[in-house]
């Protein structure tokens, strides 16, 4: 007789033959028979088909998709493949540590009425591990969307938590979205729902060099398609923040001298829909559009830790 399911793990992945063995090993570690994890392979052409045929749990299942699309669309399949009532997300190069699973199961059964985690989360991948922490709070809907579209609090996937009910609620993940789907995720919850912030520090976000939330090519259009489907972000209490946010890729290709990438980004700048037209009227508000930025973590947030600065663009 199969236990009902209290907790799903999915996993979407696309040529992670290096990695995704070792995030899978890090769920089914678990000792628990109650979980549940979907591995999605989003039309894998490396040997990540082979590494998850020979894989044996009677807690796992592997979907394959033939042809690729993005993670979102795999992440919406996991999640109409699983059971339980609550559904965590782990990228296919990052961990999860021991515990974590039982603790969100338990976080869970006390708390009935929070919908939906956001956790610290450690980087990896670097010469020294830092700590990307939340504050322990469970905002209110206006102001985690505040520290949402002003990017103050750090976002991974990999550290999100949601019951089912919720995740139904407002859409699941949207498959048009390449980027900037967590924070899509968690503006939608927001409207609604109860997020809780920091109730643990057990995922590890593995960067690496092509890992997509470090990547500093299409950040732009990426933007320029989130603000779309968040109205919030051109209210003008925000108009220094966006075009601080609008620019801050491309002053970050600069100083990393990939000044093609620079180029292509001002270049999707000028045609932005939805965002200030041109890099020299953004730059004109850049550096006050950071000062709000600042101004809005300190009031929210003044015992955060400062690694969170440096969370992923994602």
């Amino acid at each position: 007789m199969t236990l009902p399911r209290a907790l799903a793990v999915v996993i979407p992945t696309f040529n992670r033959a290096a990695s995704v063995q070792r995030a899978i090993g890090s769920v089914l570690r678990c000792s628990r028979e109650d979980i549940e994890l979907i591995v999605v392979d989003d039309g894998s052409t490396d040997r990540t088909p082979d590494i998850l045929a020979r894989l044996r749990d009677d807690r796992l299942r592997v979907i394959r998709i033939a042809r690729s699309g993005n993670a979102n669309i795999a992440r919406n399949a996991g999640i109409a493949a699983s059971s339980a009532p609550v559904i965590a997300f782990l990228d296919s190069d990052d961990e999860f540590l021991p515990g974590r699973c039982d603790r969100l199961i338990g976080f869970f059964e006390r708390e009935p009425g929070v919908d939906a985690v956001l956790d610290s989360f450690v980087v990896g991948g670097t010469a020294e591990p830092r700590f990307a922490r939340q504050p322990e709070s469970r905002p209110s809907g206006p102001t985690l969307t505040r520290l949402l579209v002003s990017h103050t609090i750090p976002l991974t996937n990999s550290a999100i938590a949601v019951r089912r009910e919720a995740l139904d609620a407002v859409g699941r993940f949207d498959p048009t979205l390449g980027r900037h789907q967590d924070r899509d995720l968690l503006l939608r919850l927001a409207r609604h729902h109860l997020v809780a912030l920091g109730t643990g520090l057990d995922v590890v976000k593995n960067q690496s060099r092509d890992s997509f939330s470090r990547s500093l090519d299409n950040y732009v259009r990426a933007l320029d398609d989130l603000v779309a489907r968040h109205p919030v972000f051109s209210e003008p209490d925000y108009a220094d923040l966006l075009a601080y946010l609008s620019v801050r890729a491309i002053v970050a290709a600069i100083f990393r001298l990939r000044l093609f990438s620079a180029a292509r980004e001002a270049r999707a700048l000028s045609s932005a829909e939805h965002l200030p037209r041109g890099v020299r009227a953004a730059m004109s508000r850049y550096n006050e559009g950071r000062r709000q930025r600042r101004q809005i973590r300190r009031a929210i947030m003044p015992d955060l830790n400062a690694a969170a600065d440096g969370a992923a663009t994602s």
